[in-house]
């Protein structure tokens, strides 16, 4: 009997009702998963940031291959996944087991955001162990694997899935579809648009009646239908609760009628309580209801400050990619911990105000460095620092004017010549590196050609973009890529890279390009920062090796600046230019 259940379940043909219900745990990892312990590394998975490996360090793997995302000791490998969709799949119950840990190396406590799961089923990973969970599938499918999600520990891995088919009876695909069904019966009291609370009523209804059903025939399409109902749902009660919630922010502001634009005020209250109350609104009415509401909250409030304003210096030094623009500012009056917020606004008009558009995002770097992002190439703009604090005084800067450059278009290639690790990894540093650059220089006419190259010790690349990356996954980031697309715009390729215009000393020595530096001084706010370079590397921000790509966009923007100045001061890139400094 049971050597016919096991070859009936191979067949896909075992089915409710028939004398040979499954009632115990029948391993189907061979008829259902595919690659289940990575020997083809990512193979039939979808994967986001892990890396395939064969050393013996995760000792529960199986085989010659397990999956991993490290980082030193202390620090957190935050996000990554890896998952399998398996359609279709028989309607029941299941186990899946997989060998796995979310650690922090000479650390035993107990760390988190990581767990195997299989549909909405989940098992918390943290040492590492066999983690198991038990689901049902009841809509003729599902999708299983691992996942950290701002995981706590700096090693994560798994390896050796296994899936088990544990029974297969009508009764508990029919009390899983109930569970289901009764979760979906919390949502409906709930306020939510007209239509989608008559999908969701007929949802439930019809799942309803399959509880009773005599086979799982119709399961699969109400248990979909339903699902799909439920997340209209939530979204649609989400957009209410959103807008509720600016509402009653508004509510809470003492809008005396003898304040400043207190009528107008409170006729925004009334515009977007009448939004709240249309149960015909569209998702999009909606947040466009919150967002008038939330810029009604700012006018009213910083025409009313309740303290004094703080005085706030716009940096006339800045930086500028064609989508991107960069400020820094002094701010006196109030400590920066004190205010309510500080960052840049800018405009096409002269006079911008946080009204307009405004970022209070900054990196550090020997002070706050402001990012403007989402700008149109080839545009003037108004920009200017502000600081905002916690009575709503706020403090403007003197406007300074500043044109984004023309869009980079540079494109690439890749052989895609390396197992599915490898492509990944190469592909997504590749597509990275040019996003950088095209976003933030106006190089154009040039296209990367990479190619993996196993016995390539690291990475190299030709005048023009023909691009040779190794076997060393440390080489196969971002920063790498970079670093040798500088050699393809010029870089210790072109004569310009060595001309006595722009070098000193010849083949090793400052940059003399204004440009380029100027970039640079502003990024390091230092005035005597200089560029240098030999006939290979540049300094800073050269990124020239795996041991200085830090991974931080902080160090790709600066390199892609950078590099905009170099083709402003002179050095040609391949195909094409950088727009030359005259033009600005």
């Amino acid at each position: 009997m049971k050597n016919k259940l096991y070859y009936m379940l191979l067949a896909g043909t075992l089915a409710f009702g028939s004398p040979y219900a499954l009632r115990a745990q029948t391993d189907v990892t061979d008829t259902y998963l595919k690659n289940p312990s990575f020997e083809n590394q990512f193979t039939d998975w979808e994967m986001t940031e892990l890396q395939a490996q064969t050393n013996t360090s995760f000792t529960l793997k199986d085989g010659n291959t397990y999956v991993e995302k490290w980082t030193g000791a202390g620090g957190h490998v935050g996000n990554a996944s890896v998952s399998q969709t398996i359609s279709p799949l028989p309607n029941g119950v299941y186990q899946l087991t997989a060998a796995a840990q979310n650690i922090q190396e000479n650390s035993s406590a107990t760390q988190s955001g990581a767990c195997i799961f299989a549909g909405e089923a989940q098992a918390e990973v943290s040492a590492r162990d066999t983690y198991t969970l038990t689901f049902t599938v009841i809509e003729g499918q599902t999708t299983l694997g691992f996942r950290a999600e701002g995981a706590t520990g700096n090693w994560i891995a798994c390896d050796n899935f296994r899936l088990y088919a544990v029974s297969n009876e009508l009764a508990d695909v029919q009390e899983e579809l109930q569970r289901r069904i009764n979760e979906a019966r919390e949502l409906v009291s709930e306020k939510m648009q007209k239509d989608v609370a008559t999908e969701l009523n007929a949802a439930i209804e019809a799942a309803q009646q399959e509880t009773s059903a005599t086979t799982d025939e119709n399961v699969a399409a109400v248990a979909t239908r339903l699902k799909e109902a439920v997340t209209a749902a939530e979204t649609s009660i989400q957009s209410y609760k959103d807008l509720q919630a600016v509402i009653d922010e508004a509510l809470a502001v003492d809008a005396d009628e003898s304040l400043t634009g207190a009528a107008d005020f409170n006729e925004a209250i009334k515009t977007a309580q009448a939004a709240a109350d249309n149960l015909e609104a569209t998702t999009e009415e909606l947040a466009a209801a919150g967002k008038a509401l939330q810029d009604a909250i700012l006018l009213f409030s910083v025409a009313n400050p309740t303290d004094e304003a703080p005085e706030v210096v716009t940096d006339t030094r800045y930086a500028r990619g064609s989508t991107m623009a960069f400020g820094r500012s002094t701010i006196t009056g109030v400590p920066l911990g004190q205010l309510k917020e500080h960052g840049f606004c800018w405009s096409t008009n002269p006079e911008p105000t946080i009204l307009d558009n405004r970022t209070t995002e900054f990196l550090s770097n020997n002070g706050n460095i402001y990012i403007m992002r989402n700008l149109e190439p080839s545009t003037i703009y108004y920009v200017r620092a502000y600081a905002m604090t916690r009575g709503n005084a706020v403090g403007y800067g003197d406007p300074i004017k500043i044109i984004t450059i023309p869009k980079g278009t540079m494109t690439w290639d890749y052989d895609y010549a390396g197992d599915a690790a490898t492509n990944e990894r190469i592909s997504s540093a590749v597509a990275s590196a040019v996003d950088y650059w095209n976003n933030l220089t106006s190089i154009k006419g040039v296209n990367i050609s990479v190619h993996y190259s196993p016995g390539t010790p690291t990475a190299d690349c030709s005048y023009g973009g023909w691009m040779r990356v190794g076997a060393n996954a440390s080489y196969q980031r971002t920063g790498t890529i970079m670093h040798e697309m500088g050699h393809a715009i010029g870089v210790g390729q072109h004569g310009m890279w060595w001309s006595a215009s722009l070098r000193k000393d010849g083949d090793r020595g400052d940059w003399l390009g204004e440009r380029a530096n100027a970039v640079l001084r502003f990024w390091d706010n230092n005035p005597d920062a200089v560029m240098t370079g030999d006939g290979t590397h540049m300094w800073p921000y050269g990124i020239n090796g795996a041991h200085e790509d830090n991974g931080t966009e902080a160090l790709y923007i600066a390199n892609s600046l950078i590099t905009q100045g170099l083709g402003e001061d002179g050095l040609p890139p391949s195909g094409g230019g950088a727009t030359p400094a005259y033009v600005f």
